[in-house]
């Protein structure tokens, strides 16, 4: 699972909002099932608790449930395993930093601006979590920003004042009279 959340520019440790994508991987008798990609979207407070016993986008507090869906995420997951048991997971997931109307959030990454990125990977049985690995980091992005082109100065003599409106006068003058 990873998510991102826009910051407080005043105050980066402060979230004012969040998204977040993720896939759940259970076993039926066949081997490992790895779900499609899941979205959600939310607001983070001070007393926000990730709830490790639940399942998929279930775990993710204080979502807004008439939020518009998020579709800016797209990847899929892949279970790792080893003799037969389930060692981990594997998400690979992309967006782009605008949203656009096949890939709908309602968050924009900007650029020079803070962000949080985040991870977490857990297991759950019987409404037990263990092995919970997780953390953040707060990132800027940093793409360069081309210094604009400078203007072209006029090369040669500039008409101006009451001498180019004698001028512009004799042109528009001299076409009426071919037009006639």
């Amino acid at each position: 699972m990873t998510w991102v959340a826009t910051v407080d520019e005043v105050d980066p440790e402060v979230s004012t909002s969040w998204e977040g994508t993720g896939v759940t991987v259970t076993r039926d008798n066949n081997g490992p099932v790895v779900s499609d990609l899941y979205n959600v979207v939310g607001n983070l407070t001070e007393d926000s608790v990730i709830d490790w016993t639940q399942i998929g986008a279930d775990i993710m507090p204080n979502q807004i449930a008439d939020a518009a869906p998020v579709t800016v995420w797209q990847g899929a997951g892949k279970a790792i395993t080893d003799g037969g048991n389930i060692t981990g997971v594997r998400l690979e997931a992309t967006r782009p930093f605008t949203p656009t109307a096949e890939r709908a959030s309602a968050l924009t990454l900007v650029n020079q601006l803070p962000n949080y990125l985040c991870a977490a990977v857990w297991t759950e049985a019987d409404g037990i979590s263990g092995s919970a690995e997780n953390g953040c980091t707060l990132f800027t992005i940093n793409i360069p920003v081309p210094e604009p082109e400078p203007e072209e100065e006029p090369t040669g003599p500039v008409d101006t004042g009451a001498f180019a409106l004698k001028t512009t006068a004799l042109a528009v003058a001299a076409i009426a009279v071919m037009a006639f």
